[in-house]
């Protein structure tokens, strides 16, 4: 711990922002406030290089990250599709379709959770399609926005995480493929097999699918949703808390007219086509015309997420501008208008999604893997250099030549066109052996200063969150604890940094490394033992679960937006049973796999322990029984 650059400052800025979010029930200056004192702790308590950090290295790469962009263009076009076809009273129509599924409470619920499972193939869109999909049908049936985010987070990360052909699978593969690999060669290719096998292990994503059905059938709550749920059986299904977040949503400007017929295909069928599109997209963009032998979990792990996800919602939103207009149930200028305020009022979850990038790849980052890529980079001017130098020693004239530093100069020309920083260059000339009067002349003109001995931690733009939560831990970890551990430490990491996916790229290779060596030693290494695929379950499941809690993490921000849900009380609200899933998961799971209790003897308790704390914490909602009389 005492070779990392930053130590304990390393965790301010999250613990600033998590803070002042909770506090100030505000989470986009909390954002910024976090990603401030990251850039003051950066620049070592300079306000001014801080400011200058805070907008050219920290807000300005964020919001131009292409995957980010992409990431925009999807959430615009379907707040646009998705306005369309409710200002065209296709969501109408839909609310009067599922009323005959949906009748109470209890069965609207189970309906949400039930259309979740179907959109496994990516979070984002499940976050985004079920949320404005099922407002106006929970609304209807006074189940309040806080209990709709909650549905709608619960069926998001967790589904697209086990699913066997979503976005998320090739990645999290690979994470695992990379511990493998600092363990031993013999490994390659056991990812796919290790992922597999843990899909049973992960604890927390099973508790958390199945507490939603739990509770929906047993009619009880507890905590805040509790307030949330019996204010919204009273007809409060907004409630004043979520005013600003309801204004966010497509209630205003996308409601239709009385007069426009409610038909529920002009909303089904463009939601069918986008999530048709994005799966073929999906599968045309990951196939390989070469390789018939391809399995769907290649062709999948291959593909171009993002702009299947782009391509998928336009088709959609061309989908739905053809029907309504073909029906003229709308004219061509509030179709426009339709389509730009949905797109508009996706303004407020850019921006939390933008400042929540920014501030995760500010705590972000591994210092061994940037030196590494420093080291890599000056490999490859070395060989520049050398190659560069030839060209111009056979291009030039030998009788006209008088100066023989010429090809070295124009070499470091060309690294300099090329992008290389200070730092680098000096290491080019150090490798190539060049004498302190050659550097100064040729590198020093072109390059300024040598870097001093302390470069690499004042020109770093990270804090190495990740790494630091992780080598706290790593000489102290007892193997029967090993799975529990580190579930903790991936929930403590994406709970801070907000990213579920950046926290299995920091924790994955150091658990799979730690359980394999201390579990078997020099080897042989045999990934099938519980323990192995416990460890790696309980990384995945703990990354999920953090992500769940974390105020900045951007499906948590989704799920709010899309359900109309003021965020900080999505995240209250689902804290609690986020918790209890944690606590289970580890009471009822991985303390007993670590100590030898077999799975099949673990999933009777989980699930015994989940009926057994609603049926103890939890109470009625009590104005449903009156309105759910009905169904019993």
């Amino acid at each position: 711990m005492d070779d990392h650059p930053w130590g304990w400052l390393s965790l301010v800025p999250s613990a600033v922002t998590i803070l002042v979010a909770i506090v100030s029930r505000r989470v986009i200056p909390a954002l910024l406030l976090g990603i401030l004192t990251a850039a003051l702790i950066l620049d070592h308590g300079n306000p001014v290089q801080a400011i200058e950090r805070f907008v050219a290295e920290q807000l300005w790469p964020s919001l131009t990250d292409p995957d980010r962009l992409s990431v925009f263009a999807f959430t615009t076009l379907m707040g646009a599709m998705v306005g369309l076809i409710n200002r065209g009273g296709g969501m109408r129509g839909l609310v009067r379709i599922g009323a005959r599924l949906a009748r109470t409470p209890r069965s609207g619920q189970l309906t949400g959770w039930m259309l979740g499972l179907f959109v496994f193939f990516d979070d984002y869109a499940n976050s985004l399609l079920l949320g404005k999909t099922l407002q106006p049908l929970t609304d209807r049936l006074k189940i309040s926005r806080e209990k709709l985010a909650y549905i709608v987070d619960s069926t998001a990360a967790p589904v697209a995480g086990l699913a066997l052909v979503s976005t998320w699978v090739a990645t999290e593969i690979q994470y695992i493929q990379d511990g493998l690999d600092n363990v031993s060669p013999e490994l390659g290719g056991r990812a796919g097999l290790l992922f597999l096998t843990s899909i049973p292990y992960r604890f927390y994503v099973w508790t958390a699918l199945l507490l939603v059905p739990i509770l929906a059938i047993t009619r009880r709550e507890f905590g805040p949703m509790l307030k949330a749920e019996r204010r919204a059986r009273r007809g409060d299904v907004i409630g004043a808390e979520n005013t600003d977040a309801a204004a966010a949503g497509l209630i205003d400007e996308t409601e239709p007219a009385e007069s426009t017929p409610a038909r529920w295909y002009n909303a089904v069928l463009p939601i069918v086509v986008t999530v048709a599109a994005v799966v073929y997209f999906l599968y045309q963009s990951g196939r390989d015309p070469d390789s018939p032998d391809q399995s769907l979990q290649d062709i999948f792990g291959n593909a171009d997420a993002y702009a299947s996800l782009i391509w998928g919602a336009l088709w959609g939103l061309a989908t739905a501008v053809g029907m309504i207009a073909s029906q003229r149930l709308l004219p061509w200028r509030e179709i426009q208008n339709a389509t730009w305020h949905g797109a508009v009022k996706m303004i407020p979850a850019l921006v939390i999604l933008w400042l929540a990038g920014a501030l995760t790849t500010t705590v972000g980052g591994n210092p061994r893997s940037e030196q590494q890529s420093i080291t890599d980079s000056v490999d490859q001017g070395v060989t520049l250099v050398r190659r560069f130098q030839y060209e111009a020693l056979t291009a030039a004239d030998p009788v006209e030549s008088t100066d023989t530093n010429e090809p070295l100069e124009l070499a470091f020309d060309q690294l300099l066109d090329q992008g290389f920083d200070s730092m680098r260059a000096y290491g080019v000339a150090t490798a190539l052996g060049l004498d302190a009067a050659t550097t100064e002349s040729i590198v020093g003109s072109r390059f300024g200063e040598p870097p001093t001995e302390n470069a690499f931690l004042e020109r770093d733009s990270r804090l190495y969150l990740g790494t630091y939560l992780s080598s706290l831990l790593e000489d102290r970890l007892a193997l029967a604890w090993l799975p529990t551990i580190v579930f903790v430490l991936s929930a403590l990491i994406a709970f801070a940094t907000g990213t579920s996916w950046g926290t299995m790229a920091m924790v994955m290779p150091l658990a799979v490394e730690l359980v394999l060596r201390n579990a078997m030693g020099d080897g042989p290494y045999d990934v099938n033992q519980s323990l192995v695929i416990g460890t790696v379950g309980g990384v995945l499941a703990g990354a999920i679960f953090g992500d769940h809690c974390s105020p900045i993490s951007d499906t948590t921000v989704l799920s709010s937006q899309a359900s109309g849900c003021n965020h900080m009380a999505h995240v209250n609200t689902q804290a609690p049973y986020a918790l209890v899933g944690a606590a289970l998961a580890i009471v009822l799971g991985t303390i007993p796999l670590g100590f030898g209790l077999p799975i099949y003897l673990i999933w009777p308790l989980q699930i015994l322990g989940l009926i057994g704390v609603v049926m103890g914490l939890g109470r009625v909602v009590e104005e449903e029984e009156s309105s759910g009389a009905g169904e019993q």
